[in-house]
């Protein structure tokens, strides 16, 4: 009877198995636009020499992550799953083409895995799309060594976009600072190179202290409105890989213009250094006047800011006693 069992279960599982498999071997590249909100996790991998690079963006709780901790860009993803929906298939190249594709070490190549959850809960691989792309197409294979079709899509130009990527510059949210006035418990402004303009806001409960204190009134709307920029802090881009060794040691060889550190009342830490940026004018390095770069020292990230996002929080002390 035992054994029977056993047996019985064995068979489920690898009829449940072969369902899956044969499902995922009768699946286009195309999603579905019905079938968006199934799709679980992508995983993309670039076959890249002299190492791959892989990156999966995973939905938890109707939001996509790259990692635990970092957001995806809801509406990037949300496009590039348009995108994903809207492939279609063109000229069917020859085998000469698909071998060139494979074995040319400067064509970018790697694949797509779709996943999907079963409807006890488990992640399973819906569709898997290898790609290749060179100076003039996107094209894609359902298999490793099967037909490869030149792609396209009506809503973007596939070959001047990142959607295949896996950097995770590429897909993360660019909002680097977020905390709602009402959960910030404590900021921290320093001025390298002017001390007498940094200092401390603490907040608890409707308490808001300020140090170092001075001999006059505090000026709490001004503090109000401070400490509001905090809610949404958007970054123009990430610069993890494009900036060159000569860039780095002009902007970050001397102090930087802000130290600005922030945490929250679940005891989550948010710092954020900035720094100038020069650029290259007629042989000479000019300071630009409406974007610095920022760094994120607890994730070592480095960012393009604007002055115009950051003008709220470009504060001194005096500025928070009337005058």
């Amino acid at each position: 009877m035992k054994r029977n069992l056993i047996l019985l279960l064995s068979l489920i599982v690898v009829l449940v198995g072969f369902l899956i498999y044969r499902s995922f071997e009768e699946e286009g590249m195309q999603i579905p636009i019905h079938e968006i909100p199934s799709v679980s996790c992508i995983q993309i991998t670039n076959f890249q020499i002299p190492k791959n690079e892989q990156i999966s963006i995973e939905k938890k709780a109707n939001k996509w992550y790259i990692t635990p901790n970092i957001e995806a860009d809801a509406e990037v993803f949300k496009n590039y799953l348009e995108v994903l929906s809207s492939l279609q298939l063109q000229n069917p190249q020859s085998k000469a083409k698909v071998k060139e594709l494979q074995q040319n070490t400067n064509i970018s190549k790697g694949q797509v895995v779709i996943y999907t959850r079963s409807f006890l809960g488990f992640k399973y691989p819906k569709r898997k799309i290898y790609f290749y792309q060179d100076s003039l197409h996107l094209y894609a294979s359902k298999r490793k060594n099967g037909i490869v079709y030149v792609i396209s899509t009506p809503l973007i130009n596939l070959a001047e976009s990142h959607y295949f990527s896996a950097q995770k510059e590429h897909w993360r949210s660019r909002r680097i600072l977020h905390c709602p006035i009402n959960q910030i418990a404590r900021i921290h402004i320093a001025y390298p190179s002017a001390a007498d303009s940094s200092f401390t806001i603490i907040q608890n409960g409707n308490s808001i202290r300020i140090q170092p204190m001075r001999n006059a009134p505090l000026d709490t709307l001004q503090i109000y409105d401070f400490l509001s920029s905090f809610t949404d802090i958007y970054a123009n881009s990430f610069v993890n890989h494009n900036l060159s060794s000569l860039q780095r040691k002009q902007s970050f060889s001397k102090p930087s213009k802000q130290k600005i550190y922030l945490l929250n009342k679940q005891g989550f830490e948010i710092e954020l250094d900035t720094y100038p940026k020069y650029n290259q004018e007629d042989s000479v390095q000019k300071l630009d006047p409406y974007l610095l770069y920022g760094v994120l020292p607890h994730t070592k990230d480095t960012v393009v800011l604007s002055y115009f996002i950051l003008d709220k929080i470009q504060r001194s002390l005096a500025d928070f006693f009337v005058q």
